[in-house]
């Protein structure tokens, strides 16, 4: 038998004694609803396929709703290398359109970090317990047990390494060595995703960060693995506040009388100020200032307004 995960497994610390009952995950609890944030809870123990389909949904909704900002409210031990993966592929996909913050309330190691390192930014609670970047793979070979019990199994397989784990079945050197191969290949990935979404190089991740340590957030912020430690009300005080203020400076302002270049020229400075994703950026716009953004979308012509902003960042870099 053979288990692959990017999972904490040590006992749980709740204050200075190791609790062995199964750990009660945190959750957003007493959370007002908030006009221009959304709040996504990721407090399963382990993410699974349901738990990584399910977490990636409601991303998808709450940037499909147009909202400010997103919270990824996580307590989780982690997870299976394919399911994190995935659920941290979506992370990305979504921050890229809007802005995600992860709150750490209790935990958030291995796998359940890999999704946390693809969003735009990480903070923990005081006590929080961050870290376990690695992957584990455990197999048993189960021959001496089945000799004592008088059971001899044979593997009838196309390949050495086919019946790898199987139940009575002796794992050879070779095994072992195809099997660590198979760890250091998952493990390459996840450092890389990691070192991506954190913007750090791969050789701090691994060297620094990859030994399968947990730190407490006051250490992991000093590290660089989380951007700030800070309570639950103070962040969505902070996420409301950035919020209205982004809303109420873009509403204010009355447009509708630019056309032609200046409008462009306009709708360009809006999505510099906002300093979120483009197409987030350009959706504010459209929104808020309708007959701006189609005024400059007719001065464009042909072109998109991807291709107008790389344009414009190609110009600025020759500058």
């Amino acid at each position: 038998m053979i288990t692959i995960d990017q999972c904490y497994l040590m006992p749980m610390l709740a204050g200075d004694v190791l609790q062995q009952a199964p750990y009660q995950r945190r959750q957003p609890e007493e959370v007002p609803r908030r006009q221009g944030i959304a709040i996504v809870p990721l407090t399963a123990s382990y993410i699974d396929a349901a738990v990584s389909f399910e977490v990636s949904r409601k991303l998808r909704e709450a940037a499909a709703a147009n909202v400010a900002e997103i919270i990824l409210f996580c307590d989780c031990l982690g997870g299976s290398s394919v399911d994190s993966g995935r659920l941290a592929e979506v992370a990305a996909e979504v921050n890229s359109q809007v802005p995600i913050t992860t709150f750490v309330a209790a935990q958030c190691t291995s796998g359940a970090y890999k999704v946390a390192s693809q969003t735009s930014r990480i903070v923990a609670s005081r006590h929080a317990v961050i870290g376990s970047i690695g992957t584990i793979l455990l197999v048993a070979d189960t021959e001496e047990l089945y000799r004592r019990l008088g059971v001899k199994v044979w593997a009838i397989a196309t390949g050495e390494h086919k019946s790898t784990g199987a139940p009575g079945v002796k794992i050879t050197d070779g095994q072992l060595a195809e099997l660590e191969r198979f760890v250091r290949s998952i493990t390459a990935n996840f450092l890389s995703d990691v070192a991506r979404g954190r913007k750090v190089s791969v050789r701090k991740v691994k060297d620094e960060w990859a030994t399968g340590s947990v730190w407490v957030s006051l250490e992991a912020a000093a590290m660089g693995l989380i951007d700030g430690v800070m309570r639950w009300e103070a962040l969505v005080a902070d996420v409301v506040a950035r919020s209205k203020a982004m809303h109420d400076r873009q509403v204010t302002q009355d447009y509708s009388h630019l056309r032609g270049k200046a409008a462009l020229q306009q709708v360009t400075k809006l999505v510099k100020e906002s300093n979120r994703p483009l197409q987030n950026a350009l959706r504010e716009v459209m929104f808020n200032h309708g007959s701006l953004y189609h005024s400059a979308k007719l001065a464009l012509g042909k072109q998109t307004f991807e291709e107008w902003f790389e344009f414009q960042q190609r110009a600025g870099r020759r500058r």
